[in-house]
């Protein structure tokens, strides 16, 4: 393969306007503790975004390396004053700058045997986040400026093998989380999310396919013991295709072994962990779909 056969570079621009309302002076008492006020002061946010890929190779073997970089000009936030005199809490949106974050990333593919049976991929990134946001800091009864930053490290491999109607991957994902708040310069967070798992599709005779995916997802680090888990998801789905694979009739099966908990976490920009709840667990699923083309009449 040469070095790089493709090189592509792309820069974008988007806005953001405020609503009307937002930039009016108006004062919303409809809850005495919870006063809402309006900013007349508020400004457009804008996101640049630059992107350069470069590639070589075709769809096997291929490589490529992309850099990824986006500016946010005068991002709102909301800001915050608490009167502890009459327990009133007052909220205003304002601009805020300093915005940024940049990630590179690589990709490589081959195969790995003269029949072209197996084939590995990895993927290796690592992304900075700057965060500037208006936040509650202890001692405070005014939101301060508070800056993150958020260092991402992933790794991902995978072997797949390919015959006729097998397939088998062979997957494992790793990412090293760091946030540290600039005020107090004490890493928050260094915590690690992993998984590991395997994953099949057979076609049987009378075109029955079968897949399933069994996959170990792990969470190491956080200091609160609950995001510390080992969550074993094993999914499968029988299909199988009528009327020339016209019509497709296939039934899913979700978190068989019901191990995956009702409750997500994530990590904000601001190095805080924030819940999502009402997942949806374990569960079946009978699909059916239906393809058809239709030609436009000739004129």
């Amino acid at each position: 393969m040469k070095l790089f056969n493709r090189i592509n570079f792309q820069y974008t621009v988007s806005t953001q306007t405020p609503d009307l309302t937002q930039k009016t002076g108006f004062t919303d008492t409809t809850n005495p503790l919870s006063v809402i006020r309006g900013n007349t002061s508020l400004k457009t946010s804008s996101n640049h975004h630059l992107e350069f890929l470069a590639e070589t190779g075709g769809v096997c073997p291929y490589a490529h390396l992309k850099i990824e970089t986006n500016i946010i000009d005068n991002m709102v936030a909301n800001s915050f004053s608490y009167n502890p005199l009459t327990g009133i809490y007052t909220y205003r949106l304002l601009n805020v700058k300093g915005n940024w974050n940049t990630k590179i990333s690589t990709l490589y593919r081959t195969y790995i045997d003269h029949g072209k049976y197996f084939r590995a991929e990895g993927r290796t990134s690592f992304n900075y986040v700057h965060n500037v946001d208006l936040a509650t800091i202890e001692g405070f009864s005014t939101s301060q400026l508070s800056r993150v930053n958020h260092y991402i490290t992933s790794q991902s491999a995978k072997v797949s093998y390919n015959k006729e109607s097998l397939r088998l991957d062979a997957i494992g994902d790793f990412a090293w989380n760091v946030a540290r708040r600039e005020l107090d310069n004490v890493s928050e967070i260094s915590a690690f999310d992993f998984s590991y798992g395997i994953s099949g599709q057979y076609t049987l005779p009378w075109k029955i396919q079968l897949a399933t995916d069994l996959k170990m997802y792990s969470r190491r680090g956080y200091e609160e013991p609950s995001m510390n888990t080992d969550e074993l998801v094993w999914n499968a789905s029988v299909s199988r295709p009528f009327l020339k694979g016209k019509l497709v009739v296939r039934i899913d099966g979700f978190d068989i072994l019901n191990h995956l908990s009702s409750t997500r976490y994530i990590v904000n920009g601001q190095g805080r962990t924030e819940t999502w709840q009402l997942c949806m667990s374990r569960y079946a699923m009978l699909r059916v779909a239906y393809k058809f083309n239709k030609n436009p009449k000739n004129k």
